[in-house]
């Protein structure tokens, strides 16, 4: 399994392929999963709303199934109150479509 996403400090896992937007990892799991390999995307809940695009326009039209663990930041601010809630219904929405996510909390 090819493990991608974007750097977090507290995010306590070893990424095989170090991405510098969500979206890019979510092109490069499809490339992945489309050379005959699992993949596993670990995504920041605001993250999250930039592959939204991908989404809707490459895994799900095209079928590629991945799996994508959304996280949630510790300090949660004000400003990522609304990204986080938001977040969690996408995941709902996208977990009827082709995508496996989980939502958890760091």
């Amino acid at each position: 399994m090819i493990k991608l996403g974007v750097p977090y400090s507290e995010l306590n896992t070893q990424l095989d392929i170090v991405n510098t937007r969500e979206d890019e990892a979510v092109a490069f799991a499809a490339g992945v999963e489309l050379a005959g390999k699992e993949s596993y995307i670990y995504i920041q809940d605001d993250g999250l709303l930039n592959c939204l695009n991908a989404f809707t326009t490459l895994l799900i039209p095209y079928n590629i199934p991945i799996f994508i663990s959304v996280y949630s930041r510790k300090d949660n601010l004000e400003h990522h109150k609304v990204a986080t809630e938001l977040a969690g219904k996408l995941c709902q929405i996208l977990g009827q479509k082709t995508l496996s996510t989980a939502f958890f909390n760091l």
